[in-house]
């Protein structure tokens, strides 16, 4: 029988990343990476495209250049 789209197939209790079995430094060294990045994220808002390669420093491209992320502000293939 074929389960359906939205069966929880597994509960985790805690930290997700214990669940998936990433060592406590990886665990840690993947937590603060993710924060880092959504402050990150959260600061570059404020600015335009234009205003962060000035910010940045970084030359501009002649095509639409954009941090492509899904709709929680993840890059692809990014955990949260």
């Amino acid at each position: 029988m074929k389960r359906a789209a939205n069966t929880r197939t597994h509960a985790t209790h805690g930290n997700v990343l214990d669940d998936l079995g990433f060592s406590p430094e990886e665990a840690t060294a993947l937590k603060f990476k993710a924060e880092l990045y959504q402050a990150v994220l959260k600061i570059a808002k404020k600015y335009s495209q234009k205003e962060l390669q000035r910010i940045l420093a970084e030359p501009q491209h002649g095509g639409k250049s954009q941090i492509r992320t899904d709709s929680n502000n993840h890059p692809p293939g990014a955990c949260a």
